[in-house]
């Protein structure tokens, strides 16, 4: 007798490399499924973002779609037989008023014999800038000074939280402590397979990245250089920008800063604001998990510990500076020159000409 499975659900967060995740694993469905892992097919989207219906409606196949049925039709056909059930979807992890009832979530999953709730977390100022961005690409762009004060305010970006604390909380209203796992997304991009590689150890699998149908970067929804994004939205404000001048502006940056240069939509005083804020949060939900998960830490702002101009030389004195990486160090939003503008203009006339 085979018994019961256990179900593992991804629940973000957004900006964390959700979309290639989804398009990955249904992409090699046949050959996880042989690995004894179910990545099952709910409505037409890559991942299982249909199930999340029953508290947000955002993401639904069709009209009439009936999110609770559909729970119930995968425990059906899933619950028994001692297998892993994977689903993923972004959207269990909005905290807004539509959030996600964890207690019903329980409910609905518990006639498998283990569920445990996977969760990847991202430094607040990557996150915040990479969900500006999106919100840029698909609506009119609000200013990005009174988007930052409102997040401070509220700690909340578009539904989305960053007080992680908060959002850990919220969890356990419905799961235990020891069904919930963490993963930093700025040390797993770090280490052997990425994040891909990651995920597949945390779900036991014998595989490789390597061993996947890649998924390719034109494909995931990769954001473009922060700053060229700001640069594009100050153009055409109130309209979104068209991903041809978004294109443009990253290629000015690279004329005028040198290519492969990192850039951030903050100011450097607006990402030393939030290692003050956000900081102390991240050390007390690193002492929470402890316990269960011990060295876990939620990654330096902005994804870097410092950057220098030269390998091998000493860190530097202020935020977006780090010792002997021999990387460039990042473009803040307030060294935008004129000669930036400029070189915006010239191209915009070539291709006016």
């Amino acid at each position: 007798m085979q018994g019961v499975s256990r179900l593992v659900i991804h629940i973000g967060t957004h900006k964390t490399a959700t979309t290639r995740l989804q398009k990955l694993f249904r992409r090699n469905r046949d050959l996880l499924e042989r690995h004894g892992l179910i990545f099952p097919q709910i409505g037409v989207e890559d991942g299982q973002h249909a199930l999340v219906g029953v508290w947000n409606g955002l993401v639904l196949p069709e009209p009439g779609f009936d999110a609770r049925a559909a729970w119930a039709g995968l425990a059906a056909r899933h619950a028994q037989g001692g297998q892993t059930v994977f689903l993923s979807s972004e959207e269990f992890s909005r905290m807004n008023a539509r959030r996600v009832d964890m207690a019903e979530l329980a409910a609905l999953t518990a006639p498998f014999g283990e569920v445990r709730l996977i969760c990847t977390l991202r430094n607040q100022a990557s996150f915040l800038q990479s969900v500006y961005q999106q919100i840029s690409g698909s609506r009119p762009p609000a200013d990005w000074d009174a988007f930052f004060a409102r997040m401070i305010e509220i700690r909340m970006a578009d539904g989305l939280t960053l007080d992680y604390n908060r959002f850990y909380s919220h969890l356990l209203t419905g799961f235990p402590r020891r069904a919930i796992t963490l993963i930093s997304y700025d040390h797993a991009i770090r280490e052997p397979g990425g994040l891909i590689g990651a995920w597949l150890r945390v779900l036991g699998l014998p595989l490789r990245p390597a061993d996947l149908v890649p998924v390719h970067d034109d494909e995931a929804n990769i954001s473009p250089e922060p700053l060229a994004t700001l640069a594009a939205c100050r153009l055409t404000r109130p309209a979104p920008p068209p991903r041809a001048l978004v294109q443009l502006a990253g290629q000015a940056l690279e004329q005028c800063f040198g290519p492969g240069r990192p850039s951030s939509l903050l100011t450097r005083a607006e990402l030393a604001r939030m290692e003050a804020v956000f900081g102390p949060m991240n050390a007390a939900l690193s002492h929470r998990v402890d316990l269960l998960q011990p060295g876990f830490a939620v990654g330096p702002m902005l994804g870097v510990e410092a950057e220098t101009d030269t390998p091998g030389t000493a860190a530097g004195t202020g935020p977006g500076t780090a010792a002997g990486t021999g990387r460039s160090p990042l473009v803040f939003r307030e060294d935008l020159t004129a000669g930036f503008w400029i070189e915006i203009s010239r191209r915009l006339e070539g291709l006016a000409a």
